[in-house]
């Protein structure tokens, strides 16, 4: 009998500690002290930044997208690495000019710019101009993963 106890509590001791582990796991991951820094070139995109940025693989990546009037509109977009920054990996980043203005059409871009290659940091900026009265499609891809894609968005 000493010995299912023994098991009992052990099972139990065992279960609370799992708990406390993920609890401070996602109290760590998720507190603003771990919010992820915005690294630039933010500033080598012209224009205001579209807000909220997007969060993609569970928040690994982060996205941003910027809009400039100047050449009939200018989108620009860069995908930040907010985790293993100690490292270079396979990230892709996408945007394209949509061939409309309507956001319930699906977009197939006449003209994008993407940024493929292995990063520590960040991918892009990439930019694609005529876009005010057009929507735009982003996509990013992290490690090969399935790409994560927002579109049509920002239609003008």
């Amino acid at each position: 009998m000493a010995s299912s106890t023994y098991r009992s509590m052990r099972s139990l001791l065992g279960a609370f500690l799992t708990a406390v582990l993920v609890a401070t796991t996602l109290a760590v991951t998720s507190s603003p002290a771990a919010a992820h820094t915005k690294l630039s070139p933010g500033a080598s995109c012209p224009g205001t930044e579209l807000s909220p940025h997007r969060d993609a693989y569970g928040g690994a990546i982060s996205v941003f997208i910027y809009y400039s009037s100047a050449n009939g509109g200018t989108n620009c977009v860069w995908a930040q690495k907010n985790l293993n920054r100690d490292k270079s990996e396979s990230m892709d980043i996408l945007v394209g000019r949509c061939g409309t203005n309507n956001p319930g059409y699906p977009c197939e871009p006449i003209v994008f710019d993407h940024d493929p290659g292995n990063f520590q940091y960040y991918a892009g900026p990439v930019k694609v101009t005529g876009t005010a009265s057009r929507c735009i499609i982003v996509s990013v891809t992290y490690r090969n993963l399935s790409s994560e894609t927002w579109g049509p968005i920002h239609c003008g």
